[in-house]
């Protein structure tokens, strides 16, 4: 039987617009905002992310300073790490980002949204 799941969705975008997007993919919110130490995350780009996904997912940086997010009973992914790591952030950004488990009725689900 074939898994219903997509294998991986990219985006690739300005930092403002992929933490508007990836929300979208992962769980509601909890009521109550985990505390995450930000400041043990060593790159700009990584602290300003995982301070806006933590309200969604479980967030961990990796030894390449990539970002991952989820957990394996729901969607998860990657984020890569930043090019320059010392570099300001700004809303303009760049930043690439995978998704993986996540299913073709959410995406279809999304597909309005997503098209914008």
């Amino acid at each position: 039987m074939n898994d219903p799941r997509s294998p991986i969705q990219v985006v690739t975008d300005p930092i403002a617009a992929v933490e508007r997007v990836l929300p979208l993919f992962l769980p509601d919110p909890a009521a109550q905002t985990p505390r995450f130490p930000v400041r043990d995350v060593g790159t700009l780009l990584g602290q300003r992310l995982a301070a806006h996904l933590v309200q969604f997912t479980p967030v961990d940086q990796l030894d390449d300073g990539g970002l991952t997010l989820g957990t394996a009973t729901g969607p998860f992914g990657y984020v890569a790490p930043p090019a320059d790591p010392t570099a300001r952030v700004r809303d303009t950004t760049p930043v690439a980002a995978e998704l993986h488990g996540v299913g073709i009725d959410h995406l279809v689900h999304l597909a309005a949204a997503l098209a914008r």
